[in-house]
């Protein structure tokens, strides 16, 4: 569609249909879009020219709650940046086929896995070395404190 030409210079109508392609991928991810400047204004797209404000698309859940806002670039809209986020999508939407017929969780071999890690294993081992420390240390303690309770006895 844009055959290395710059956005700006598209027809209106070719600027409809990207727009309507959007949001038919927006509505199957089952969120909602607006386009908006820095300030949350809503900017009509079709007579939008870059420069003018920060365009900003803001990703809603069904309630209306901003879930994310995404400054696009324009280097967003080469053919190469435009496939991965297509195949992303691809993705996302056959794991949500799987999991609505599933009814369970649906492994994504090809998925990045999250940054989950935590020092909670090194705190846990810092926790018991106290422990230990602290019972060795009570040992000899307890043997004082029961050889001086014996002398004042006596």
């Amino acid at each position: 569609m844009l055959n290395g030409k710059n956005p700006e210079s598209l027809p209106s109508a070719q600027k409809v249909k990207v727009l309507r392609l959007f949001l038919d991928s927006v509505k199957l991810a089952h969120l909602q879009a607006s386009v908006v400047d820095e300030q949350g204004n809503p900017i009509d797209i079709l007579t939008y020219k870059a420069g003018s404000s920060t365009l900003v698309i803001q990703l809603k859940d069904l309630k209306g709650n901003v879930l994310a806002t995404i400054d696009p670039k324009k280097e967003d809209l080469n053919p190469g940046a435009i496939l991965t986020k297509i195949n992303a999508l691809v993705t996302a939407v056959n794991a949500k086929k799987q999991l609505d017929q599933e009814k369970g969780f649906v492994p994504m071999p090809a998925g990045d896995l999250p940054n989950t890690a935590t020092n909670d294993p090194e705190y846990i081992a810092l926790g018991v070395l106290l422990m230990l420390m602290g019972g060795i240390a009570a040992v000899p303690a307890v043997r004082q404190i029961r050889k001086s309770n014996e002398v004042v006895e006596a």
